[in-house]
């Protein structure tokens, strides 16, 4: 998941010539359904488990972390057929 591979990430970006700051989109993946609108990919306790880790792997390289959440979205009105 996305707690495995922040590490080598940041590290292929990071640069001695600028501030490291980390930017995360955070809970697309942990928030997709499958089959059913129920049946998540994550657990709310297993998604902050992993927050909690990605948050701390981003603390060793930046001192600053910006978390960006999902907005709602109305399945209803979304063009499935575009």
């Amino acid at each position: 998941g996305s707690s495995n591979r922040i590490e080598q990430e940041i590290i292929s970006r990071k640069s001695s010539e600028w501030e490291t700051i980390v930017i995360i989109a955070i809970g697309k993946n942990d928030t997709r359904a499958t089959n059913e609108p129920t049946n998540y990919e994550s657990d709310p306790e297993t998604y902050q488990q992993n927050l909690l880790k990605i948050i701390s792997i981003s603390k060793r390289y930046a001192n600053k972390i910006l978390l960006i959440g999902l907005g709602v979205v109305n399945e209803t009105l979304s063009f499935k057929n575009h």
